[in-house]
């Protein structure tokens, strides 16, 4: 929003007042426009002053008794007053006295507003009358117990975004301890000057900036709950619109613990701050991104990745079944979680789907521990993604992982033959194998249970696209895959003569010296030749 821009209504009998008063406006950093040679001519609105009566958000006019007789005055001012009914909002109107003048007078549309006067009609002195009309129209702020060069920061602030036009509204009467120096959690030490619809703050660390409108009430009320966003590092800004469809506005702010990374501190213009606040139009209402769960957010591209606007503010998470306690964000495209004293990550997509499903951090995958990656291309040519995830306890450190010594116990794959979990003993046996790029590909179905075998084994399975894992507690797990698989179930699995795989497939040589493959089962051997 630009600088308040003033239309000066007056009577060419009070033009030494208003040039001295437009002076100090435009001094003050205001966008002031009077017509000089008034009282001349026809008496209507000509197209140079509609066009600057439309333009400008504020009308000052000056009354004296010459004023109030002055045609051209009245029918100025009633015009700015029937355009300002309408759309009182975004217009001010502001009567100033240069000269005393009768109540009686005053025509009636301009009697309920606010005026620059000594008393009841009762013109103020010249100078003071000048300085007045700056300060109900927030071009100047009192200085109080302020320090004048914070005031000042303040000021030009408040004046750039359009002063009583903007959405602080009017300054607030000084109380005796608003002036006080505030400090915030993370020890920076500023000062907050008060308006009518929030308050402007300054710090040495990130300037003069306002907090206003629904950001000011979700600052109070974190602040109420023991979370103090410090202070302001910019101004409220739009922002980029989400994948989903929203737009909006954020702001950033110091944060109640450190700043984010360098890394992200870059992707954020190189400004410095812990925490942002973001509203979207989509009745989301409004909530901070902050610490691990926000650095995670702004990494991803905040607003305009895949996350879009936030729509929660952080909450608890469920404990994990290794009692791991943290938080988590819900977020238009899906939900970040961190661990306890650990980094941050996203779920989302039909990844975040299926581990909602099944329980989200309370089911036995437990935490997120690693970003979505890329998978390795199956030797059955499909292509997918995958995401590592706390499981009920880690895998041996002799499990493949990315990046190497990543500890997780679990995994989500997504491709085109779905979207299926990994863990415990299959996890660990499909891993240790090589996962996707193993022979046995990507996973087609979720752990289900095995038919018992004869033998009295029970246990799981899973499948994938070039095999099948069985699980018992007996054998732990173990893999089948090609020709072996295929007469396998041709004796009905787990249920048939064969019962539950014991070991891995491996050579054998037959008594004729034919060397062959086979695989061991508690109810006999199959054996091919290669």
């Amino acid at each position: 929003m630009p600088a308040p821009r003033i239309f000066i209504s007056h009577s060419s009998q009070d033009a030494d007042f208003t040039r001295d008063l437009a002076k100090a406006m435009t001094e003050a950093g205001a966008d002031a426009w009077y017509l000089d040679q008034h009282d001349r001519g026809p008496i209507e609105i000509g197209p140079t002053v509609e066009r600057e009566l439309k333009e400008r958000n504020v009308f000052v006019v000056v009354l004296s008794q010459a004023a109030l007789k002055s045609e051209w005055v009245q029918l100025e001012s009633r015009w700015y007053w029937t355009r300002w009914r309408r759309e009182n909002t975004t217009r001010f109107i502001l009567p100033v006295l240069a000269t005393n003048i009768s109540m009686n007078d005053l025509w009636d549309f301009l009697g309920d507003f606010k005026r620059v006067e000594q008393g009841e009609g009762v013109a103020l002195p010249s100078n003071q009358a000048v300085q007045q009309t700056l300060v109900e129209l927030g071009i100047t702020l009192p200085v109080g117990d302020y320090p004048p060069d914070v005031v000042e920061a303040m000021r030009r602030k408040y004046v750039a975004l359009g002063a009583i036009t903007s959405g602080l509204g009017m300054p607030r009467y000084l109380q005796a301890d608003d002036a006080s120096q505030r400090i915030s959690q993370r020890g920076t030490s500023g000062y907050t000057y008060p308006f009518q619809h929030g308050d402007m703050r300054w710090c040495e660390k990130g300037g003069a900036h306002p907090v206003w409108r629904g950001f000011f009430y979700l600052y109070n009320k974190k602040h109420k709950e023991g979370l103090d966003a410090g202070f302001p590092m910019t101004d409220e800004i739009s922002a980029s619109p989400s994948p989903q469809g929203s737009k909006g506005v954020y702001q950033r702010f110091e944060g109640p613990w450190g700043d984010y990374s360098d890394e992200v501190i870059r992707l954020l213009a190189n400004v410095r701050c812990g925490a942002t606040a973001y509203w979207s139009a989509h009745n989301y209402k409004k909530h901070f991104t902050w610490g691990a769960l926000g650095e995670c957010y702004e990494r991803l591209h905040s607003t305009h990745g895949y996350l879009g606007f936030p729509t929660s503010d952080e909450l608890d998470a469920a404990p994990s079944p290794r009692k791991t306690e943290g938080r988590y964000q819900e977020f238009e495209g899906g939900t970040i979680y961190r661990r306890s004293r650990a980094g941050a990550h996203s779920v989302h997509g039909e990844i975040g789907a299926l581990f909602h499903a099944k329980g989200g951090t309370r089911s036995r995958l437990g935490f997120p521990m690693a970003d979505e990656h890329s998978a390795a291309r199956s030797p059955q040519g499909t292509d997918g993604v995958y995401q590592y995830f706390e499981g009920r306890w880690d895998y041996p450190t002799d499990v493949p992982s990315y990046p190497p010594g990543k500890r997780y116990g679990a995994t989500i794959y997504c491709s085109a033959r779905g979207t299926y979990a990994t863990a415990d003993g299959i996890g660990m046996c499909y891993e240790r194998l090589g996962g996707t790029k193993s022979a046995l590909g990507f996973p087609t179905s979720s752990e289900l249970d095995a038919t018992p075998s004869p033998q009295g084994t029970t246990g799981r399975y899973q499948v994938f696209e070039g095999g099948i894992i069985h699980w018992c507690e007996k054998y732990n797990a173990v893999p089948i895959t090609g020709q072996i698989l295929d007469i396998y179930n041709q004796h009905a699995g787990s249920g048939g003569e064969f019962g539950f795989p014991i070991a891995a497939e491996e050579s054998a040589s037959a008594k004729d010296g034919r060397v062959g493959r086979q695989q061991r089962f508690e109810g006999g051997i199959i054996y091919i030749e290669e």
